[in-house]
């Protein structure tokens, strides 16, 4: 590759590994050891959050990795130098011609070509985006793309698929937990005879094993409403058993299999739970407020206000900017993390730069540099107190409400920590 390209290309890592460790600050990665691959390789992972699944599975795997991506990317002349100079291959889908017959014979070619010189290619098999804890059916593309690349070579590229498994607590706010979790790999070559006797049919096989070892490595849920269910109650079980990293993903996965299977299996219990989970989280109390019987974060807020409001004024446009452009564009809800993470990648930097030569000049000697360890610090802080004024506004609509109904909140949590921990029994 172009020295220059792949100089960008190391420059892009960086920053978005940066970016990623400030917008997913509790970030686990599990089998690490099985991203460390050499070779030619098919990158896949589950796609809900558009962008950000790519750049989060990408910069975790230290190959330089190109992509597959939707050709109508490619549609204008900008675009298309664009996208195919910076490390894309396009591939047509049926929302992409409008019914007419794809035309992917030279993306086919081009893919052959990179997987034979060595090179790793992720797709996302979904074949598109959606905001949820719920793994999609996968298109067979990936591994004909595999098939088609390995038999070429007489199966001598130890060609590999490499599964990633996505696990967001949010999807649109900063400061959230992500687990990304790497299945074992599928290898082409154990399916050669198979694809030779029946091409079609190993072409699923291999492409429901990859959903299946995708689904293994990341939180799987039915729909939106047990998903949220599912949320409230891990959040019950947190604050009663706090639990960090691999070890509070296991379980949180463990209890949206348990929840689904009780979903199964007792239907009328199911719908009870539902109803006293919902009043219970709909009142805007934190569960943690409950279970302390209130709280007096009225100190750390008033404390914290100061440092607060030095922060706040310092990132009113770094910030501020990325924020307000992902409300105002008409796009997919699903962007708005994407463009908040791609500007604020350009925004930070630029007003840290110019905020310091700006109070340089009132500074004393090297007092910029003390404004400038300031400014990460202050974001921090940021972060930290909005968590603060939460549970703030928590306590007081605790305190807001009757005798009578604290005692209410108070069983019905009994109920719901009794219910979840016999159901993880």
């Amino acid at each position: 590759m172009n020295p220059i390209l792949r100089f960008l290309y190391f420059l892009f890592k960086v920053t978005v590994l940066t970016g990623a460790r400030i917008y997913y600050p509790d970030t686990v990665v599990l089998n690490r050891e099985r991203l460390r691959f050499k070779g030619p390789a098919l990158l896949v992972s589950n796609h809900p959050n558009t962008l950000m699944d790519v750049l989060n599975t990408a910069a975790k795997v230290d190959e330089q990795v190109f992509f597959l991506a939707n050709a109508g990317l490619f549609s204008t002349p900008f675009t298309n130098w664009l996208f195919n100079t910076l490390y894309c291959i396009p591939i047509q889908r049926p929302a992409d011609t409008g019914g007419k017959p794809l035309q992917n014979d030279e993306a086919f070619a081009r893919c052959d070509a990179f997987l034979a010189g060595g090179g790793t290619l992720y797709i996302a098999p979904e074949g598109g985006s959606e905001m949820e804890r719920k793994l999609r059916p996968l298109k067979t593309g990936t591994a004909r793309i595999g098939f088609s690349a390995e038999s070429k070579a007489d199966y001598a590229l130890g060609l590999i698929i490499q599964p990633v498994g996505l696990s967001y607590s949010s999807f649109l706010h900063c400061g959230g937990r992500l687990v990304v979790n790497a299945a074992e790999p599928i290898r082409f070559a154990d399916f050669r005879e198979a694809y030779e006797k029946d091409p079609q049919g190993t072409v699923r096989e291999v492409t429901t094993l990859m959903e299946n070892r995708l689904r293994d490595s990341l939180i799987d849920t039915t729909d939106a409403t047990e998903d949220a269910l599912a949320r409230g109650l891990e959040s019950i079980l947190q604050n009663e058993e706090p639990l960090k990293g691999e070890a509070r993903f296991q379980r949180e996965k463990e209890l949206t299999v348990r929840l689904a299977a009780f979903h199964q299996e007792q239907p009328g219990a199911y719908a009870d739970l539902l109803e006293r989970a919902g009043v219970y989280f709909a009142t805007g109390v934190r569960d943690i407020t409950v279970k302390n019987g209130g709280g007096r974060h009225i100190l750390s807020v008033v404390a914290g206000l100061i440092p607060y409001l030095y922060g706040y004024l310092n990132h009113l446009l770094p910030v501020g900017i990325p924020k307000w452009t992902a409300r105002k564009l008409n796009i997919y809800i699903g962007y708005t993390s994407t463009v908040k993470f791609a500007l604020g990648a350009l925004t930070i930097p630029l007003f840290y730069w110019l905020q310091t030569r700006l109070f340089s000049a009132y500074l004393p000697e090297y007092g910029w540099v003390i404004y400038l360890i300031s400014l990460p610090l202050s974001a921090w802080w940021l972060w930290r107190y909005n968590k603060i004024l939460r549970l703030w506004r928590s306590e007081r609509k605790w305190r807001g409400l009757s005798g009578g109904e604290r005692e209410k909140m108070k069983a019905t949590r009994e109920d719901l920590v009794g219910f979840v921990r016999r159901l993880m029994v």
